[in-house]
C-alpha cells in the first residue's frame, strides 16, 4: 500500500495495526524456521544409527551397542522436544496474531 501510495486511505491507528500485524507475522515464521531447522538436524543424527523402520537390526541381523541405541533415543528426545516447542510458538504466536487480526478488522469496519 505504500508503494502506491493507498497507505494515505489508511488512519495512523490503521496502517501502526498492520504494520504489528506483519511484524507478529514474520516473527511466527522466524520462529518455526528456526526450530524446524534444529528439528531435522536431530532427525538427520538419529538416522544416522536407524531409519523409520521398527525392525531396522533385526532386518539386517545386527545387535546394536548400547551407545548407539542411547544416541538414537536422545536424538528422537531432542526432535520431539523441538517439534513441542514449535506447537507452542505457534500456539502463542497465532493467539497473538489472531487478536491483532481481529482488532485490524475492527479499526477498518469502524472508519467506514
Amino acid at each position: 500500500m505504500q508503494s502506491s501510495g493507498n497507505s494515505t486511505l489508511l488512519t495512523e491507528i490503521q496502517r501502526r495495526s498492520f504494520i504489528e500485524l506483519g511484524y507478529l507475522q514474520q516473527r511466527l515464521v522466524i520462529a518455526n524456521e528456526k526450530i524446524l531447522e534444529v528439528a531435522l538436524g536431530e532427525i538427520n543424527s538419529r538416522n544416522k544409527f536407524i531409519n523409520d523402520d521398527n525392525d531396522f537390526y533385526e532386518s539386517i541381523s545386527v545387535t546394536p551397542k548400547q551407545e548407539v541405541l542411547t544416541s538414537t533415543l536422545l536424538h528422537q528426545y531432542n526432535y520431539l522436544f523441538e517439534i513441542q516447542g514449535m506447537a507452542r510458538v505457534m500456539n502463542r504466536f497465532g493467539t497473538e496474531i489472531t487478536q491483532k487480526s481481529k482488532e485490524t478488522i475492527l479499526l477498518l469496519n469502524n472508519d467506514q
